[in-house]
């Protein structure tokens, strides 16, 4: 029986509800399917400059419109992107996650997350995913949430390694009893 772990309280700041906000756009477009909002805008570029540029030999033509789909697409993207995470970075004040202390709790049976308001308990095997990112440890308690843990708040580097391995042991052995 693992012992019930405690962390002390805790609020997020602005840089680091940045830095997971910049981790889960890497983590939400690793499926080709997540790219897919992108393309109208590039696509009526793309279309556009074909359709003007008829005076121009068929190969070349092609390249143009081709190499115009992928400029605006990667600028399309980075402007989506780029607005998303301004937008999340000036509400980041006025959420509940920017303004509270946060209590983390690890049970034999469950990962707890508190504010003053709320408090979720989720099941070790309910998780979705327990990683590192940066500076971060990160609990996602579901495919688009996770609770924030900044290294900050512990003693040294090793109280931040012994925290996550606990909590990815737990995580993982709740996900191998569940589905044995």
């Amino acid at each position: 029986m693992a012992t019930d772990i405690e962390l002390p309280p805790y609020r997020i700041r602005a840089n680091e509800y940045a830095a997971f906000n910049l981790h889960f756009l890497v983590r939400h477009y690793r499926s080709w399917k997540s790219w897919l909002v992108f393309v109208p805008a590039p696509l009526f570029v793309a279309v556009m400059i074909f359709l003007t540029s008829d005076n121009l030999a068929v190969e070349v033509r092609l390249g143009v419109t081709l190499a115009a789909f992928v400029l605006a697409f990667i600028v399309s993207a980075i402007l989506m992107q780029g607005c998303a995470l301004a937008r999340c970075l000036l509400r980041f004040g006025k959420q509940p996650i920017g303004q509270a202390e946060i209590r983390v709790s690890l049970t034999d049976e469950h990962f707890i997350s508190a504010l003053p308001q709320q408090e979720g308990r989720y099941k070790w095997a309910g998780l979705h995913d327990v990683v590192r990112s940066g500076k971060l440890s990160l609990v996602y308690v579901h495919p688009h949430m996770a609770v924030i843990i900044p290294d900050r708040i512990f003693s040294d580097e090793v109280a931040v390694h012994t925290f996550f391995d606990e909590a990815y042991d737990r995580w993982t052995r709740a996900k191998a009893t569940a589905g044995s």
